[in-house]
């Protein structure tokens, strides 16, 4: 993949979450192995302007539940179904977050295509003015390490 290819799919994500209402500071959770979209989604949400939360994908339903309330997340990034399945469960718990994306589609949540497709429907100069407007002080990522979620 050369740079020119991932720095469009990054401004096509970015664009996607920010037609889902994404405002600059505002908590995406990525619940995620470690694969490519783990890293086109964290580059997303950072050109957006948003904070990373990553959430580790063992843990349990309640454990996601508490990393993705506690950070304040309005959007959370899941990998597959099973993960999907987990927000699912504690979705009533979660009044601020406002949609669930999933990196493999068919499973009710946005997919990550589709998202993109949102994305290309706005102008990519947005991107680009949000990325610039990030000062050195604002927050970059917020993890929580093994063990905070008790």
């Amino acid at each position: 993949m050369s740079y020119a290819e991932l720095g469009a799919i990054v401004s096509e994500l970015a664009r996607g979450l920010v037609d889902l209402g994404l405002a600059p500071g505002d908590r995406v959770a990525l619940l995620c192995t470690t694969r490519v979209e783990w890293t086109y989604v964290d580059f997303a949400i950072t050109a957006a302007g948003g904070v990373v939360v990553p959430v580790y994908p063992t843990n349990s339903a309640d454990e996601c539940a508490w990393v993705i309330g506690n950070s304040e997340s309005r959007f959370v990034v899941c990998e597959d179904a099973s993960q999907v399945a987990k927000i699912t469960a504690v979705r009533a718990e979660l009044p601020l977050l406002e949609a669930v994306v999933s990196v493999e589609p068919g499973d009710g949540a946005l997919s990550l295509d589709a998202l993109r497709e949102r994305g290309r429907g706005r102008d990519a100069a947005e991107i680009a003015a949000r990325t610039a407007a990030v000062k050195p002080e604002d927050p970059y990522t917020i993890i929580y390490t093994s063990g905070t979620t008790g």
